[in-house]
């Protein structure tokens, strides 16, 4: 099982893409973008990985903690406690401005992850 958490997805291309066109872009002005397509709980992850991956599906959580179960884990585990604060909340982001701004269209989570997966088994990782 996996915690009630989510995150934006950002394909490390369209980061790398996204700072190169910042440099040039004077209308850019300091400003801080959100590079990225989709906000995705760790669950919706499982989902998209085991779609890419079956061989791996196996492996990857189905369901969500309850709350409790992750501020109790907490207590043992403080990677689970910079979790807490978030749980269950989901960002809602829109890269309206930023895509437009840069002439860039940014991956969607799906395609990052899926090929972000199919990487780190191509160099063994899993």
């Amino acid at each position: 099982a996996a915690p009630k958490f989510a995150v934006l997805i950002s394909d490390v291309v369209d980061v790398a893409k996204s700072h190169i066109a910042c440099i040039d872009n004077k209308n850019v002005g300091g400003r801080r973008l959100i590079v990225g397509k989709d906000v995705k709980k760790l669950v919706e992850w499982s989902q998209i990985m085991a779609e890419a991956m079956p061989e791996y599906a196996k492996k990857l959580p189905k369901k969500e903690l309850p709350n409790f179960m992750v501020k109790l884990i907490s207590l043992v585990d403080s990677s689970a406690k910079t979790m807490i604060p978030d749980l269950q909340i989901v960002m809602q982001t829109d890269t309206t401005y930023s895509e437009d701004l840069l002439g860039i269209k940014f991956k969607s989570a799906e395609s990052a992850m899926s090929e972000a997966a199919k990487s780190v088994i191509r160099l063994g990782l899993v």
